[in-house]
């Protein structure tokens, strides 16, 4: 992503984002950003998800500008969180 004002818009909700859910965002690139930490979260929510929770977790394909990101179970408000980001995010 080139440094201009919507890539800076974007990184500042990534930022918000894995700020709210205690991802690390340590890293050079919003792709290696985002990968890392939807790659956590997913596996944080596979980790906790329990029989009587099934309905609590949606599986999701994430894709980030265009890049498969990951497979994974994601609450509701973690989807509406990442759609927050932007046009960026897609689901399948």
């Amino acid at each position: 992503m080139n440094k201009n004002p919507r890539h800076l818009g974007i990184l500042q909700k990534i930022y918000i984002f894995c700020d709210k859910y205690n991802l690390s965002h340590d890293f050079a690139d919003a792709k290696l950003i985002m990968l890392n930490g939807i790659r956590s979260l997913c596996l944080k929510n596979k980790l906790e998800q329990r029989v009587e929770d099934d309905g609590q977790f949606i599986k999701v394909s994430v894709y980030f500008l265009g890049e498969f990101m990951c497979n994974g179970l994601l609450t509701p408000a973690q989807i509406k969180d990442l759609s927050d980001i932007g046009s960026e995010i897609k689901f399948k």
